[in-house]
């Protein structure tokens, strides 16, 4: 980096001055810088960010000022979104826009720039997310995944849909559904149509209705005995 001191103190040199001149011009642009999000406001949809690069001035290292109220890039369109619950701690990469956004961020609509900056770290917006290698994840390269720590989400490229919660999982494949896990069920059952191929509802194991076995119930015959179990 060129001194100050030197331009001062050396005989005028026009390539020396013009180095100079550039090296301010490109501290006061900024286009991208990559940060860490350490504040949330929902109400605004913007964040509070740190900028994870140093400063740099005579040889000292310093914080760059924490950004604050940027706003937050997020997916989606007129009638839908998709968001991240808490993002708090995030990497995130901060865009600088060419003019002054406080006009449209504050009206929605065509707007003249407020101020004349340009690439100020006052316009940045907020994108989630590189992943520096400490935090990188898994990427699955078998399709679509949406991931929450918890619950994952996979569309196959083949066209499966896969859902997994611990040992639970639900897989749709073509024309066959299959659940992994228990089923419990509050509220009404229907189904219209067959229940297979012949309209029948088959187990390998025995059905209870109230306290009453599908295999071993017996009825009274005409006689006043039991009739036999069912086979």
């Amino acid at each position: 980096m060129i001194k100050d001191e030197k331009i001062y103190s050396e005989e005028p040199d026009l390539g020396l001055t013009l180095n100079y001149l550039a090296e301010k011009l490109s501290d006061k642009f900024k286009c991208h810088r990559v940060g860490k999000i350490k504040k949330i406001n929902t109400d605004r949809l913007t964040v509070d960010v740190e900028l994870l690069d140093k400063g740099v001035y005579k040889g000292n290292t310093f914080d760059i000022t924490e950004l604050a109220d940027m706003p937050l890039l997020i997916n989606g369109g007129i009638n839908s979104s998709l968001t991240f619950g808490n993002i708090v701690g995030c990497e995130c990469l901060v865009h600088f826009n060419d003019t002054d956004i406080d006009n449209w961020y504050s009206t929605g609509e065509a707007y003249e720039p407020n101020t004349g900056r340009q690439h100020d770290m006052s316009d940045g917006f907020v994108e989630l997310r590189p992943y520096s290698l400490p935090k990188k994840i898994a990427y699955d390269l078998s399709g679509v995944v949406l991931n929450n720590g918890a619950i994952k989400i996979r569309l196959l490229d083949d066209g499966t849909l896969e859902i997994t919660n611990g040992s639970a999982i639900m897989k749709m494949e073509g024309n066959k559904i299959t659940i992994t896990g228990d089923i419990e069920m509050t509220g009404d059952f229907s189904i219209t149509g067959k229940i297979d191929a012949t309209g029948n509802i088959t187990s390998e194991s025995d059905c209870i209705s109230g306290t009453i076995s599908g295999k071993a119930h017996t009825h009274t015959d005409s006689m006043g005995g039991n009739t036999s179990t069912p086979h």
